[in-house]
């Protein structure tokens, strides 16, 4: 996505389309999600060894996917999901892993040792709407034959939700905000930030942005609701970009006024790990 293209006009124009499509119906939004896929023991080989992933699409809300990013110990992996409701897969043979999701790539470096990435994902050609409940399999080789590989998949999306987008609804007035905030995690730690709302108006959240020492993973979820932003904790390099390319959600994420922001962070790399996060968006006044 373009970032010039990003707000609130563009959510309104993805949902006024979505519901022309038939992909959505009157009366149902877009709330952003992602699920993820992890393999850290994929076989050498020669890309004839496949493994399975099983992620089970929640049962409280259909999925709509819309872009691709992963990463991995090595990038040369064959690549192919199926469907377990219907038993379709969703491309007709194996793929190259980097042909069909993006990868971040590293920005501004100190001492050899990346600070922040570049968001890079893959749209997909058109929307696809999974049913919730069903298992999505992922099924991954290896062929660079060196050596176990491990690879770390997102498909990013939204939850489809009943009534009218919160986003959408008739505000005194909008204005531009960004929510951030510092963290050290300690090697091999796991450590929460929290980012309180401010009272005076709610918060869409539209992209994220982050700066980092080392690699983490990160899992953030609404403080008022309790309703996480992904399936399970995943790789803060699939998730997050920078300010010159950064990750323009695929869908709003509404926090209100009163409540917050919490991320728990876990270090993967080993060393005292700084963490900067900021949630960029809209204050919304009522």
């Amino acid at each position: 996505m373009d970032a010039r293209m990003w707000g609130p006009d563009y959510y309104k124009a993805q949902q006024d389309t979505f519901v022309q499509k038939g992909l959505l119906l009157p009366g149902e939004y877009l709330e952003y999600f992602c699920y993820n896929w992890e393999d850290t023991s994929i076989a050498a080989g020669t890309g004839t060894l496949f493994e399975d992933t099983n992620v089970r699409i929640d049962q409280d809300a259909d999925f709509v996917a819309l872009a691709n990013v992963y990463s991995a110990t090595d990038p040369n992996i064959l690549v192919r999901f199926i469907n377990e409701d219907t038993g379709q897969y969703l491309y007709n043979r194996a793929c190259d892993v980097s042909s069909i999701a993006g990868s971040g790539i590293a920005g501004n470096t100190v001492g050899g040792q990346a600070e922040e990435y570049l968001y890079y994902a893959c749209p997909l050609c058109c929307p696809m709407r999974i049913n919730g409940g069903p298992i999505v399999t992922m099924q991954a080789a290896d062929f660079n034959n060196s050596g176990t590989n491990a690879l770390y998949f997102t498909m990013h999306g939204a939850k489809i939700r009943k009534g009218q987008a919160p986003w959408l609804q008739n505000y005194k007035r909008r204005s531009p905000f960004v929510y951030s905030d510092t963290v050290q995690v300690a090697a091999n730690g796991a450590i929460p930030m929290n980012l309180p709302i401010n009272q005076d108006a709610d918060f869409a959240v539209y992209s994220i942005t982050a700066w980092m020492d080392g690699n983490a993973t990160i899992l953030i979820k609404d403080g008022g609701s309790d309703r996480i932003w992904m399936d399970r904790a995943m790789r803060i390099r699939n998730m997050v970009g920078n300010g010159q390319k950064p990750h323009i959600l695929e869908a709003p994420r509404m926090i209100y006024r009163g409540t917050g922001i919490t991320v728990t962070l876990a270090d993967l790399s080993g060393s005292a790990n700084d963490i900067r996060l900021a949630f960029h968006g809209e204050k919304l006044f009522r």
